[in-house]
């Protein structure tokens, strides 16, 4: 595999050739851990961060962040996205500063609101 081209100490620039190769095999597996083994991989043979990997994979428009779980191992909502809920299912046409100050309410308030006007 190529290496990377140093500009200066500070600054690393991918080839291009090396940056196809990141997205080939980035790109041929699935889920989020055999894709985590594929960036740790990619930054031991670069000699480069994790992080940078992921970086330029997400430049590259193909990396895909972890999907956040919360506690009871349901899917992470916003409060923001609560409310676009809230205003839809209930049709409400909230204004602006109304869907603001209703954002301002707890998680929990939201989520019974939403499940009330689901009803």
């Amino acid at each position: 595999m190529a290496q990377l081209v140093k500009l200066n100490k500070a600054k690393e620039i991918y080839t291009g050739d090396i940056v196809v190769d990141m997205v080939k095999r980035y790109t041929a597996v699935e889920g989020y851990e055999n894709q985590a083994v594929i960036v740790a991989e990619l930054a031991e043979e670069l000699g480069t961060s994790v992080h940078s990997i992921r970086a330029k994979l997400g430049k590259e428009g193909v990396y895909q962040a972890k999907i956040r779980k919360s506690k009871d191992g349901s899917t992470v909502i916003t409060k923001g996205a609560l409310v676009d809920l809230i205003d839809e299912v209930g049709s409400l046409a909230l204004t602006e500063s109304e869907a603001m100050s209703l954002e301002k309410g707890t998680k929990t308030m939201l989520k019974k609101l939403l499940a009330a006007l689901d009803q």
